[in-house]
């Protein structure tokens, strides 16, 4: 039974770490691509969203049952990531955060749903490798598809242009303060004149 429950819940699991490893990744850009600004807070403001979120949907649904909370975690994914989508193709800011929030809660939901359905099958010598297999596959999640987006962006022409023209803006920064001081003359005082 429990292989079972891991093979229903597993996939909720793994798709509510995998978002959270893409927001945490890439959640930050993302929302300064979307607003068409670079302030530093609003990515922030992004993680933020989607943390307190899917930490007050944990509190929240602690006493509802399991698969009522896993099915509200798998709603909560798919209609966030698709907000979420239709925010970056829009440039939608305000529908960028209500998709945060509501990936949010499918984080919440999802996670906390899937142990609740699958501990309670785990005898008490089962419950070590059960929890182990569930974080193995959570980790892995959470790493590898954030890792994968990180190298096709990696992988895409404009990056190679623009780490040049960041690495010259270093250099024209770090020459250019050399270059803009005045240069001290080779005697700042004049030699005395010789005694007649």
């Amino acid at each position: 039974p429990v292989a079972h429950a891991l093979v229903v819940a597993g996939p909720c699991m793994v798709a509510a770490w995998a978002l959270g490893g893409f927001y945490f990744s890439l959640g930050p850009s993302l929302a300064r691509l979307v607003a068409g600004s670079h302030w530093i807070v609003l990515g922030g403001l992004a993680l933020l969203c989607l943390a307190a979120t899917a930490s007050l949907t944990i509190i929240a649904v602690r006493a509802a049952a399991p698969r009522s909370v896993m099915f509200l975690g798998t709603v909560g994914l798919l209609v966030g990531v698709g907000v979420t989508l239709l925010a970056v193709a829009t440039h939608s800011t305000a529908a960028f955060f209500v998709g945060t929030t509501t990936a949010g809660i499918g984080l919440g939901a999802g996670f906390q749903g899937g142990l609740r359905t699958l501990l309670p099958l785990a005898e008490a010598h089962e419950r070590a490798g059960v929890l182990s297999t569930v974080y193995v596959l959570c980790y892995l999640a959470l790493g590898v598809p954030a890792v994968i987006a990180g190298a096709g962006d990696r992988r895409r022409p404009g990056h190679h242009r623009r780490s040049g023209a960041h690495v010259g803006g270093v250099r024209r920064g770090h020459h250019g303060p050399g270059r803009l001081r005045p240069r001290r003359p080779a005697h700042p005082h004049p030699p005395p004149h010789p005694r007649p």
